[in-house]
């Protein structure tokens, strides 16, 4: 009844303990509608991807300008519902506002797939487009009176079916603008979130709730006309026209040469097309070819002396674009220079995006590991992994590439660089190479850690060595010990034999010049005289057994048995007894400590049927078998009761020795049926390499 009362209490902790557990790391409720409780339980159930994200007064704010900064929240199950977001841009230069439908997400700039609805403040738009690891801005509409830096808009998204709408208010001054964008295929389902770009940005009172039809019809009643924009007037057309201070005109298929287009519009030229083109942009690579990079994407221009620029420079190139797979060449072209300006800063993007070629020829920056150092080659180049993808990394041939040549395998490092998926120079292994313009273009941010492959490989076998040098160490320490255990047994040995032993030979003199001395008639102190005459020579007699016993020499089988059948033939030298040693099996080195049981049970046993059996045969056998040790001495004397309690120490000594090694002691012996002693000692399977160095024997090895 105990037992099943303990099992029951056991059984109810557990339950209760994992309850509490439950309770308290219980996942964030998924189920709609939602209401966001920032103010409570901060951003417990997002996940950041980029950004500087905190909460603050009930409000979510990401403090950085970062590119494509995502807060992501709910299931990728979620599938038709309605998001509305109080939004506010803190930042002219960006846009702000929220995530629908997204799965697959990753750190980067577009590295997700889903739609975004958000407020721009450099052209005063709302934006509504899909994200693919690129981004196609579908619709826009401007808003009225602009989109005002830290003023408070309300933005609603709802997602049904492949229907996606997008309407913002100004809670200030009720201004509405609308967009909406439907198609096949589309993504059916996924989480929400929050996202700005290249701009500061806060959230609250953050909505989710189903959606069907009437949600989005309600969403469309006010709608106001919307504008569907040119795919070549995107912002960051904007921002190319801000920096270069020229704006660039809608793409048509009766421009002139002289006509500036953006670089992104030249991908979709008519291929048979060959009249000149012009583009402005900045220089972003000079070898091995001049790279001209706007804010729509990148070309490559060869045929030109890279001393004539630097990176930075404002161009204007004009010759015959081609395209081929994703990259865009001007061939046949004419350069003149601007002015002279500050690089572009990289994008951050991941490799992901990168290996969609959408940033061909465009200055982009990606965090990795080194997987293959080739600072040998001529390229001076290096594979990156990044988990997703992998990439090559190339130093220009001129530049100084000797710092690549100390970058460790598996070290982080952040490498900047104009990508290209010309399969030429991808050979096919890789989806890009990323060409960086100097040495500099490589930063180490982290060592590779000290658990890696390749430091294990170097680690283990020094770990062997320590090992066996521990155990080595470990085996000597204990020979050590043995030998001065054996060196102080042979100091007590002469010890007894200088004193104790030639006490007992003086005092046996005495007695008998005593003896000798008494006068006749003196029979009964005769008779005491002769006791004490034989009790100091069985004394004496052990005293030498005991001295003979403390050699320092190591016995092995053979020595055991001769031993003790010397030791038998001195004690019964003169008398018909017949003695009969041998040893049987294979002889082999015994440690110490069992040879010394052996040797001293042995010996007891020995002398207890010489002195007290009456017998006319003795037998002494030593066994060796597989794993343990035999040892048998066996009379035909007169015998004795086993079971009786018998007086004297011999037994109980036997028995404490063999109990001190672990050994089984059997004593056989019946009235008129002789005695036998079997003394059976197991043997551990030792390492060969110990036994050579305790016994020397090179046959071990």
């Amino acid at each position: 009844m105990r037992p099943l009362l303990s099992v029951v209490l056991l059984v109810s902790v557990f339950c209760v303990l994992a309850a509490a557990l439950t309770h308290a790391f219980r996942p964030v409720e998924l189920a709609l509608p939602y209401t966001d409780r920032f103010s409570i339980d901060g951003l417990k159930g997002w996940q950041s991807l980029g950004g500087s994200w905190f909460t603050e007064s009930g409000t979510v704010v990401n403090d950085s300008e970062e590119r494509g900064a995502k807060l992501l929240f709910g299931a990728d199950t979620w599938s038709d519902y309605a998001l509305s977001a109080d939004v506010q841009v803190l930042g002219a230069d960006g846009d702000a506002g929220v995530i629908v439908r997204s799965t697959d997400e990753q750190l980067g700039t577009n590295a997700y797939s889903g739609y975004y609805a958000g407020l721009r403040t450099l052209d005063g738009r709302l934006v509504l487009g899909r994200a693919d690891y690129g981004w196609l801005e579908s619709q826009t509409a401007a808003f009225p009176g602009g989109i005002q830096v830290g003023h408070w808009y309300r933005v609603e998204v709802v997602a049904v079916g492949c229907t996606v709408s997008a309407a913002a208010v100004d809670l200030a001054s009720g201004a509405r603008s609308t967009v909406s964008m439907q198609g096949q295929p589309c993504v059916q389902h996924g989480r929400v979130g929050l996202r700005s770009y290249g701009t500061a940005g806060r959230w609250r009172a953050i909505a989710i709730k189903p959606a069907n039809a009437a949600t989005l019809a309600a969403l469309h009643a006010t709608q106001q006309p919307r504008e569907t924009i040119d795919p070549y007037q995107s912002w960051l057309s904007v921002v190319t026209a801000a920096k270069l201070s020229q704006s660039f005109p809608a793409a048509d298929a009766s421009a002139t040469p002289g006509t500036v287009r953006p670089i992104g519009s030249l991908r979709y030229a008519d291929s048979t097309d060959r009249a000149p083109r012009t583009i402005r942009g900045v220089v972003i690579l000079r070898r091995p070819m001049l790279v001209v990079q706007d804010a729509t994407g990148g070309i490559a221009i060869p045929a030109q002396d890279p001393v004539r620029f630097a990176p930075g420079d404002e161009v204007e190139a004009t010759g015959v674009p081609m395209v081929s797979d994703f990259s865009l060449v001007l061939e046949k072209a004419t350069i003149k220079i601007l002015g002279h300006g500050n690089p572009l800063p990289p994008k951050s993007v991941s490799a992901s995006e990168a290996a969609t070629g959408v940033y061909d020829a465009q200055y982009i920056e990606l965090t990795g590991l080194v997987a293959k150092n080739q600072g040998d080659q001529p390229s001076r180049d290096l594979l990156i992994d990044t988990g997703s993808q992998s990439f090559r990394a190339v130093l220009p041939e001129k530049e100084s590439g000797r710092r690549l040549l100390h970058l460790p395998r598996n070290a982080l490092v952040q490498v900047r660089g104009i990508e290209v998926v010309d399969p030429h120079l991808t050979r096919n292994e890789t989806p890009f190479v990323l060409f960086l313009p100097s040495f500099d273009s490589v930063e180490l941010l982290a060592d590779p850690p000290w658990w890696s492959l390749e430091n294990m490989v170097w680690t283990a076998p020094i770990l062997l060595v320590l090992l066996l040098l521990a155990q080595l160490g470990r085996v000597r320490l204990r020979h050590l010990r043995l030998h001065a255990a054996m060196q102080e047994r042979q100091r007590l040995g002469r010890e007894i034999h200088d004193t104790l032993a030639q006490s007992f030979a003086g005092v046996g003199y005495q007695l008998q010049a005593v003896r000798s001395s008494l006068a006749a008639g003196s029979a009964s102190v005769s008779e005491h005289i002769d006791l004490a005459v034989d009790m100091v020579r069985h004394s004496h007699q052990e005293a030498r057994r005991s001295i003979a016993s403390m050699q320092a020499e190591l016995l092995d089988g053979n020595d055991i048995a001769c031993m003790l059948e010397e030791r038998a033939r001195h004690m019964v030298k003169g008398t018909p007894l017949r003695i009969a040693a041998v040893t049987k099996g294979e002889p082999r080195p015994l440690p110490p400590r069992i040879v010394d049981a052996l040797n001293r049970v042995g010996q007891e046993a020995v002398a207890n049927a010489i002195q007290h059996a009456g017998t006319d045969t003795l037998r002494i056998e030593v066994i060796f078998q597989d794993r343990e040790v035999l040892l048998v001495v066996e009379d035909d004397g007169r015998g004795f009761d086993a079971a009786a309690n018998l007086p004297g120490f011999g037994l109980l000594s036997m028995r404490k020795r063999a109990d001190a090694i672990g050994a089984q002691l059997v004593l056989i012996s019946r009235p008129g049926q002789g005695t036998r002693v079997e003394l059976r000692a197991s043997l551990r399977r030792r390492r060969r390499l110990e036994r050579f160095l305790r016994t020397g024997e090179p046959h071990l090895l």
